[in-house]
């Protein structure tokens, strides 16, 4: 019965140390307070129950973080289960009153890492990274690994759901396998911040975004340089009721990154219309491909939206109290220019993410730009035939320079209702000069000092302006700044 006893006790000692050394991750270092040690686990010889070993004791004039080989009995390392008085030295098994038990392979493997661990209050078990964990919870209330759970069951490619997997584990914390270390552990910006991840933001000064493809550098303007404005976005939505196509373009956007579409949360709110495809790399509607007298420019890229988010606080039925602003991810990654210029003509927009980047600190007067497929007449009968014909108001993308307007300004031009200064800016007002239908969505530009070889950023979402386009009166954008927050919490891996 003893033995059957204590071969019992050491199959559940071995079962033990073999989940344990699964369910935990270590971090490095080099300080150590005395505690029961997680990884290696004993049979104490005074009550034969499982008890942890006690790291660090004190051996003779030696301090220990690890199981010891005596000379009295040098083919069994062993290691204290409980000591009462800390600051006196153990100087034989005999000073334990049998508190004290044999440790298996697995304990002094297991010890041989969890030795240099730190263990407080403060702090936890973390992967092998090197990064120390000071929040420690579970994955569910760690907003990025909600995320990362989200996207694992949606559009990633194998490659990138291997990734996100191995990123997953390696974040893991504590010792019940579902804790994740949320604030400390994950850098993301730095760890992803990949071009294949739907959070990738890129970056200027990489020549990432915001580069014309041309080799040059709506209502009122005039047609774009094809592959000018490479990161624009039409926006389709079906329309049975116009009895010619089934598909119209009623809203642009903007590409941020090789995942999402940057636009107004009025395009996404469309009753009775939701959104239904994305078409980018388009120019001229009338053609595919679209050509000059040298070359032809890849086809357009198609694609379909599979998530759809506005703001939380947008009213569709008070459009203009602010918050228009939405996202779109698609049902797959686009294909960059700099990654297959045989087939592609798209680079991303640059946002300011940076606090020195132009366009976040703009002043009345400086000169922006608008682009777009939207209305260039008011003449309703002409706009209905361009719809039925092409599916657009125009069929050119077209380009508009307009001068950024005060809010005092803009104010009193809007006397109905307020223009916000936080999250609003207004450009424009040049009478015959103005975005109009079929813009919203699209993208507000600023170029720093109107150079041409300087990348573009996007400073403002076309919102809304007056019933008749072009009387003189500035248009109202949302002002992309004020929302970058909100942009980066709603990417999703």
């Amino acid at each position: 019965f003893i033995l059957d006893h204590i071969f019992k006790q050491r199959r559940m000692l071995q079962s033990v140390i073999v989940i344990t050394a699964l369910a935990i991750l270590f971090i490095p270092s080099n300080t150590f307070s005395q505690k029961p040690s997680i990884a290696c686990k004993v049979i104490d010889q005074a009550s034969q129950n499982i008890s942890s070993c006690i790291f660090p004791f004190k051996f003779q004039n030696r301090t220990l973080n690890e199981c010891i080989v005596d000379s009295e009995d040098h083919d069994k390392p062993w290691c204290p289960t409980r000591i009462i008085n800390t600051t006196k030295p153990i100087n034989s098994k005999e000073d334990l009153d049998g508190h004290w038990g044999n440790c298996l392979e697995e304990c002094v493997v297991n010890r041989d890492i969890e030795k240099n661990i730190l263990v407080n209050h403060d702090m936890k078990f973390l992967g092998d990274n090197g990064i120390l964990c000071r929040e420690c919870i579970n994955w569910k209330e760690c907003p990025w690994a909600k995320k990362v759970v989200t996207s694992l069951q949606g559009s990633l490619s194998p490659t990138q759901k291997n990734f996100w997997i191995k990123f997953m584990k390696s974040q893991r914390c504590g010792i019940n396998g579902r804790n994740i270390c949320c604030k400390a552990g994950p850098k993301i910006n730095e760890s992803i911040n990949s071009k294949e991840f739907g959070v990738w933001k890129p970056d200027s000064s990489k020549f990432e975004c915001g580069t014309s493809l041309d080799s040059f550098f709506i209502h009122g303007g005039a047609d774009s340089k094809l592959g000018e404005f490479p990161f624009l976005a039409l926006l389709g939505y079906p329309y049975y009721s116009l009895k010619c196509l089934d598909t119209i373009y009623l809203c642009g956007g903007s590409l941020i990154n090789k995942h999402y579409i940057l636009t107004a949360a009025h395009c996404l709110t469309i009753e009775d219309k939701p959104l239904k495809e994305i078409v980018l790399g388009e120019h001229n509607i009338n053609s595919n491909p679209d050509c000059t007298n040298k070359f032809c420019a890849p086809s357009t890229q198609k694609r379909t939206p599979i998530k759809i988010i506005t703001h939380e606080k947008w009213n569709i039925h008070t459009p203009t109290k602010g918050y228009d602003i939405g996202l779109v991810r698609m049902d797959r990654p686009v294909i960059l220019a700099r990654e297959d210029s045989q087939n592609s003509l798209l680079s991303p927009v640059c946002l300011p993410w940076k606090s020195y980047a132009p366009g976040r600190d703009i002043n009345e007067g400086e000169e922006t730009f608008v682009a777009g497929w939207g209305r260039v007449t008011n003449n309703a009968n002409k706009a209905y035939e361009n719809y039925c014909a092409i599916g657009a108001a125009t069929p050119v993308l077209q380009k508009l320079a307009t001068n950024i307007v005060s809010h005092g300004k803009c104010n009193e031009e809007f006397t109905q209702f307020n223009v916000s200064s936080d999250q609003q800016i207004c450009s424009g007002g040049v009478k015959g000069k103005d975005s109009c239908n079929g813009d919203s969505g699209g993208p507000l530009m600023f170029k720093d000092n109107g150079l041409s070889d300087t990348p573009m950023f996007q400073i403002g979402i076309v919102s809304f302006g007056t019933a008749s386009c072009g009387i003189g009166k500035p248009g109202v954008y949302t002002k992309v700044v004020y929302f970058l927050k909100w942009i980066e919490d709603h990417l999703e891996p």
